[in-house]
């Protein structure tokens, strides 16, 4: 196998296995929403007062029955094994949680034995959004409130280990969530398959454009290198060479054409919005099929290595496939 084959085809493995180990950890963490808080805090996934993205279990110790209401919302203050957190819910999404309560009175920690557990996405204080700008969703004046509800409510301890957290917002994992999570896994997977298709097929056509080139320069087969030094005509910018009538280009996409199979050739300009002008240099058979070279700079020296197949072919030059006009090559 050629050297330049793994060097070609090697860097999209790369990025197809990174970007399969990427799919595998939102999809693991999209099956967390889907399994259940107490199976959640069984497998450790756990709420350690972070901004985990995922969803993960907290154990109900306790929890003041008398809601904070700011702006239209409920606010309820639950204490776990790691101190007070605030909730963000409706009367009816913690209605067990608050009959046991009140079954269970006012001692302390009234709840830690029913063993209840819930399933929770994280709010933090602040999350970026688009460029430079930062969404705040817990403002100064809410975490005021929410440390004199605290200092107030009788989950209040001087313990440092049960401090409330007023700077996060918890939830509940809702269907939205997990759906959410459902979409964004089959994304990536049909991102990874996509790549993995791309790279099956790039390999097959560089496998085919090496046969190619070995039955054309058998000689050079084990020494394409040599081929540079006796190339009629070498561009080491463009990367291209011309050899007995067979165009090589080596550059990263390799590409190898018979010069006398081309019925007409294209440059083709494409302007892009981020990645300024690219230049594809296309060969077309007369079956209609065609190869394509691509430049990205280096445009007067491409215009000058035309001047190679004016005789054998015609040129011609199209900007954005419109505008099609006839030019020398020279």
């Amino acid at each position: 196998m050629h050297k330049g084959f793994g060097r070609r085809t090697g860097p999209i493995w790369v990025v197809v296995a990174i970007m399969a180990v990427v799919m595998v950890i939102i999809a693991r963490a999209g099956f967390k929403s889907f399994q259940s808080a107490e199976d959640l805090y069984k497998a450790n996934e756990v709420y350690y007062v972070n901004d985990k993205g995922s969803s993960v279990a907290v154990k109900v110790m306790d929890i003041d029955p008398e809601p904070l209401v700011l702006n239209g919302h409920n606010y309820y203050l639950v204490k776990h094994e790691r101190g007070v957190a605030v909730f963000e819910a409706k009367s009816d999404e913690l209605k067990t949680v608050l009959e046991a309560k009140k079954a269970a009175g006012n001692a302390e920690n009234a709840l830690e034995g029913d063993n209840l557990y819930l399933s929770v996405r994280v709010t933090p204080e602040q999350r970026k959004g688009k460029g430079s700008n930062v969404k705040v969703n817990v403002t100064p004046e809410m975490k005021e409130a929410f440390y004199k509800k605290y200092k107030v409510s009788p989950l209040y301890s001087e313990n440092a280990k049960t401090k409330i957290d007023e700077s996060r917002i918890l939830k509940l994992t809702t269907s939205q969530d997990r759906w959410g999570d459902s979409a964004f896994t089959f994304v990536m997977l049909a991102i990874v398959l996509g790549l993995i298709g791309f790279q099956i097929y790039q390999t097959r056509r560089l496998k085919a454009q090496y046969a190619r080139f070995d039955a054309y320069f058998p000689d050079y087969a084990n020494n394409m290198k040599q081929l540079l030094d006796d190339a009629e005509y070498v561009d080491p910018k463009l990367k291209i060479l011309v050899m007995e009538g067979i165009l090589v280009s080596y550059d990263i996409n390799f590409t190898v054409i018979d010069l006398s199979e081309v019925s007409k050739a294209y440059l083709v300009f494409e302007n892009r919005r981020k990645g300024g002008m690219r230049v594809h240099l296309r060969f077309e058979y007369a079956n209609k099929k065609y190869d394509s070279i691509l430049f990205r700079r280096q445009l007067l020296r491409l215009k000058r290595a035309c001047g190679i197949f004016k005789r054998r072919i015609q040129l011609r030059i199209e900007s954005g496939f419109l505008d099609s006009r006839i030019i020398n090559g020279e």
